[in-house]
């Protein structure tokens, strides 16, 4: 049985962008490869392993960003001040800076961190070249976004629904999940 759900989905491919989130970035990727979805897993643990993800013309066309974000942007991973004097940027990423690096080949972008469904971030990504664009606008609690998340994936890639499809059955949820926002070129 489990052979039959393996193959069920092989021909699809995700990158997971992990900023200080491992855990969640680890179930998602079980969850997923489960599913039989080949994922790519990318952690970032300084600024500059972002701006290197993004220059890859490689990313496959499902791209989930999971980290952690508040009112001014993404948070980043807390490093030693000589280490901070080398990274291009610290402690927080805006949309500005993210629009200065940040380079998409119309992916459908996904985003866990909180405030990040703004529309500066959604306007930074579909500018930068996603097709669609997916976050909280505000601060679901942790779980409900790993929860959307997995839903989503399910819905899109699994039972293979419209993308807007996918987004409304897992939105719908509850209150935290509702948070969540679907921007389009």
């Amino acid at each position: 049985m489990l052979n039959l759900r393996y193959n069920l989905v092989m021909d699809k491919k995700i990158d997971i962008i992990s900023i200080a989130d491992d855990v969640a970035s680890l179930s998602v990727r079980s969850i997923l490869e489960f599913w039989g979805i080949k994922v790519n897993i990318h952690y970032v643990a300084k600024s500059q392993d972002l701006v290197d993800i993004f220059k890859k013309d490689s990313l496959s066309q499902n791209l989930l960003l999971m980290c952690h974000g508040v009112e001014e942007g993404i948070h980043l991973p807390e490093l030693d001040p000589a280490v901070v004097k080398t990274q291009p940027y610290d402690k927080i990423l805006t949309s500005d800076n993210l629009g200065e690096f940040l380079k998409l080949n119309g992916q459908i972008a996904v985003s866990t961190g909180c405030k990040t469904g703004t529309k500066a971030f959604a306007d930074t990504f579909l500018s930068k070249g996603a097709k669609e664009y997916i976050a909280p606008g505000s601060y679901p609690e942790g779980t409900a976004s790993l929860f959307f998340t997995v839903n989503f994936y399910y819905f899109l890639l699994v039972k293979k629904l419209p993308i807007k499809e996918a987004y409304t059955k897992s939105k719908l949820i509850d209150n935290e999940t509702e948070m969540f926002e679907l921007f389009r070129r």
